[in-house]
């Protein structure tokens, strides 16, 4: 290797620190960077050097036929952007869609490359606007197509540029990702590029490649979204990621909670809407294990809808990540779900959207379970629309 690999995995932090300042300054000059991402060694491209040597290299032909933009988060300004990085956060465009704002908070960073539709100029706006790209920087059909790295060096070289950074993704002989130095040498000088810094990390950590991930105009009854080519994240996986999730948060995690998981799954199978929803439910002081009680089953049953098998579980700060929106039977149960996580401030709400607790029936006759129940669904179909599109 010559003077112009660095190997990452041998660096002292400081060296780590000054071989990435050394790509960020010629890519800044207009040259060419080899780095890796989690799925394959890229090509980093300057600015002023994208336009001649793009062509010569080839995209993920034939879904993008336009560089990736490659950002440590896809929300700006840029100063911004170097502060979340530093801090493991990444942060999210301002799509219009909700769908396209969760498909990729879930699957950015990672090995994913987002692409907006042709003729859906409002997402390519909107990515323009978050990421700061220069004029011209879609394809012929208008689309933009852009990439979180989960690599820590392929992040910390895009939050270190004052400019965009576009990369390709490059291919072994015969099909396949580079997924070594070597391998992405070789593809590099048979485009007849020569990288000004190569930056060594070892064998991408993973055998697939990037997903590639089409944003659709969305249009009806759509899903927004479709995977053009499966790699790291399988189609299925992404599937999942699309739903939205409500998360239901009493004390025990054995009446309310699980009454108003019940009842929430029947009502959101007979509204239309076309959008998966997914609903849990947590108790902010729950043991684990412990079935719904009968009363709460009963009065379930008695409103028309069915028990869901239930097993009870505690509250934890996974459960609510991965929540959209946290629906607390008090005042008391918002603030656990706060006191676990106090980021979490924009998606809890009581189930009353006036505040007003729901009192616990525990202890009380089958009358009161039937009550609270018909409250719940009341105060439910009040907010049913908000979880569809």
């Amino acid at each position: 290797m010559d003077g112009r690999t660095v190997n990452l995995r041998e660096c002292s932090p400081q060296d780590r620190r000054e071989a990435l300042a050394r790509a960020g300054a010629a890519l800044d000059a207009g040259g060419v960077v080899l780095a890796p991402t989690e799925t394959a060694y890229v090509a980093v491209f300057g600015t002023r050097s994208r336009d001649t040597t793009l062509a010569r290299t080839g995209a993920l032909a034939p879904h993008v036929r336009s560089p990736v933009w490659l950002a440590p988060t896809i929300d700006g300004p840029r100063g911004v952007e170097r502060d979340l990085v530093e801090q493991g956060q990444t942060a999210v465009g301002p799509f219009t869609s909700s769908r396209h704002r969760r498909i990729v908070r879930r699957l950015a960073p990672g090995p994913a490359v987002f692409l907006s539709a042709a003729g859906d100029t409002r997402t390519a706006g909107a990515v323009v606007e978050a990421m700061g790209l220069p004029p011209g920087c879609a394809d012929d059909e208008g689309r933009i197509a852009f990439r979180v790295s989960g690599h820590a060096a392929a992040a910390a070289l895009a939050a270190r540029s004052e400019r965009a950074l576009a990369c390709i993704e490059l291919a072994a002989p015969g099909g396949g990702q580079a997924q070594t130095l070597d391998v992405a040498l070789a593809a590099m000088r048979a485009a007849q590029v020569d990288p000004e810094v190569a930056l060594d990390d070892g064998e991408s950590r993973m055998r697939a490649g990037a997903t590639v991930v089409l944003l659709h105009a969305e249009d009806g009854g759509a899903p927004g979204y479709e995977v053009l080519r499966e790699g790291a994240y399988e189609a299925r996986f992404v599937g999942k990621q699309t739903e939205r999730t409500v998360l239901f948060v009493c004390t025990g995690n054995t009446c309310r909670s699980p009454m108003a998981e019940s009842i929430a799954a029947g009502l959101l199978a007979q509204a239309s809407g076309g959008e998966a929803v997914r609903v849990m439910s947590a108790g902010a002081a729950a043991g684990t294990g412990m079935p719904m009680t009968p009363e709460a089953a009963d009065a379930v049953r008695e409103l028309g809808f069915l028990s869901r098998p239930h097993s009870s579980r505690p509250l934890t700060r996974r459960l609510i990540a991965e929540a959209d929106v946290v629906l607390a039977m008090t005042r008391s149960h918002a603030a656990a779900v706060l006191d676990l996580d106090p980021g979490a401030a924009d998606k809890v709400q009581t189930l009353d959207p006036a505040g007003r607790d729901v009192p616990d029936p525990i202890g009380m006759g089958p009358e009161v379970y039937t009550q609270t129940a018909r409250r719940i669904q009341e105060l439910i179909s009040q907010r049913i629309q908000e979880w569809l599109p």
